[in-house]
């Protein structure tokens, strides 16, 4: 799968084909992180990693996370997404399926589903399993310290040689 640039989407958006949406967010220590990763109908990815500044819990963190991406969405002109994520609490609330008991959580659960349903966007529960990459992006929001800037760039390339692969090479024949 290959990782592109969002100023690349606007231009190869197909609107007959539907995008998928995974998300994740956390909490830790009282602020949160997020990561949410777009999937192209033929496998592009979009990667997007978040600090919030601001205190919340793990379930304020999912809630703020599904916006966020809906709202990307949106704004990307992706129509409705195939919306994934690992909460099954936020999963079950925007669904329907659950009662939001946390009073606090409601407003969060109505601008979601309002979002949703603009959006003609649907949300689904997915294993942990099945939403790695969004977990990692969490992860390294969590990790990465922005310095006083508002964001950064991250660069991650695939290396399938060592730094010394000629050297070894060489080494190997000598052996011989």
């Amino acid at each position: 799968m290959k990782c592109t640039s969002t100023y690349l989407v606007k231009e190869a958006v197909d609107v007959d084909k539907t995008w998928a949406m995974f998300f994740e967010g956390s909490s830790y220590d009282t602020v949160g992180e997020a990561g949410v990763v777009f999937e192209a109908p033929r496998g592009d990815l979009l990667s997007y990693s978040f600090k919030f500044d601001f205190p919340c819990s793990n379930n304020v963190a999912e809630y703020e996370t599904l916006i966020l991406g809906l709202r990307m969405a949106k704004e990307l002109n992706l129509g409705g997404v195939e919306v994934k994520g690992d909460s099954k609490l936020v999963t079950n609330q925007v669904n329907g399926d659950f009662h939001v008991k946390e009073a606090h959580l409601a407003p969060c659960r109505a601008e979601a589903q309002r979002l949703m349903n603009q959006t003609g966007s649907t949300l689904d529960h997915i294993g942990r399993g099945g939403n790695r990459h969004a977990d990692a992006l969490a992860t390294l929001a969590s990790k990465v310290q922005l310095n006083g800037e508002e964001e950064c760039t991250i660069t991650i390339r695939r290396k399938e040689l060592p730094s010394t692969w000629k050297e070894d090479l060489a080494f190997e024949e000598a052996d011989d």
